[in-house]
């Protein structure tokens, strides 16, 4: 039978918060399980890691995955415009059934450079080629992870969010 690529999202509330509660290693564990329909493609929002932090806990997220590095890549986006906000990891499978999941890329999508919108890390973009040879036409697909965003509990952020060119209209 065909297998399907297969991808899930969660917002982890902080990585290095989850990473230390068995409940969430628990959850990584049943997510990419190479039992059942494990995930191929893991995007991760609310990372709230600063640039300095990937270092670090990347390779200590890859060590939780089934095969570790070697069977795992991950790209991380992090805010620049707060310290521990926001931010965006995507975690995916090197191989997939016979072939290899190859990343042409995996960049922050620039939502608008010159607004707090494109410096909050809250998109990825990873560029994938499903090939058996890195020559052959390749099958491509691009996979945009995305933390949207919240208005807040007040709604203080409300306009940031839907006013006239805020997030909604800029991404």
């Amino acid at each position: 039978p065909e297998r399907c690529l297969r991808v899930v999202t969660w917002n982890v509330a902080g990585l290095r918060g989850a990473l230390g509660r068995a409940e969430a290693l628990a959850t990584l564990r049943e997510l990419t399980s190479t039992h059942g329909e494990a995930a191929d493609v893991l995007m991760l929002q609310e990372t709230k890691l600063q640039p300095q932090h990937v270092a670090e806990w990347a390779p200590k997220l890859l060590a939780l995955l089934p095969g570790g590095e070697g069977q795992w890549d991950a790209h991380f986006a992090c805010s620049t415009a707060r310290k521990g906000y926001s931010g965006v990891c995507t975690v995916w499978r090197r191989a997939f059934g016979d072939a290899r999941l190859r990343a042409l890329s995996c960049e922050p999508l620039q939502v608008d450079a010159a607004h707090e919108a494109g410096r909050e890390g809250r998109t990825l973009v990873l560029r994938l080629a499903l090939d058996d040879d890195a020559d052959s036409g390749a099958a491509r697909m691009h996979l945009i992870n995305v933390y949207t965003p919240n208005s807040g509990v007040s709604l203080e952020r409300l306009g940031y969010r839907s006013g006239e060119g805020g997030w909604d209209e800029r991404f």
